[in-house]
């Protein structure tokens, strides 16, 4: 909101310098979230979709545009196709969810977004021993994986995994 404003209309308005103010967020868990501002770029977009369920200033992938509207380089383009095979695509990983199987190994579910749609993505325990640490909600990571339809539903099995900087 701040920096929609330009000097003469904040003065105008008597609103404080945002720098280096400390706000506090209250979440629904009764936890206190504390924030310098100004936030950084990457802050401010993770509130937005926190708060709002969607960006609005920008998004993580947007140096990755150009590289994702090519066929075969985003979600909705490969589910359009419907081809099962192996894709490359770049992404914001969220809803993570890590299990310990039946035969005592880890793997995790998580849903995989990028600026065309989103697909649930399963990491077996292989794959997940090789990049555990990157599987954590609002990590922007390039996977390589098999676009599979199951239950009528698209879904994608990680083969590799690689953080990318937003």
């Amino acid at each position: 909101l701040f920096g929609a404003l330009d000097d003469d209309a904040a003065d105008e308005l008597n609103l404080p310098d945002p720098t280096d103010q400390h706000i506090s967020l209250k979440t629904g868990m009764n936890e206190e979230l504390h924030y310098m501002l100004p936030m950084t770029n990457k802050e401010k977009l993770f509130w937005e979709k926190e708060l709002l369920g969607l960006y609005v200033s920008g998004h993580p992938l947007e140096k990755y545009r150009s590289k994702i509207e090519q066929p075969d380089r985003n979600i909705a383009g490969a589910i359009a196709k419907g081809f099962q095979k192996k894709y490359t695509f770049a992404g914001v990983l969220s809803d993570c969810r890590h299990i310990m199987t039946k035969n005592n190994r880890r793997m995790a579910f998580a849903k995989y977004s990028d600026t065309t749609g989103s697909i649930d993505v399963t990491f077996f325990s292989d794959v997940y021993k090789e990049h555990s640490e990157l599987l954590r909600d609002d990590v922007i990571v390039q996977i390589t994986g098999k676009l599979q339809k199951r239950d009528g539903e698209w879904g994608l099995l990680a083969e590799t995994v690689k953080e990318l900087q937003g």
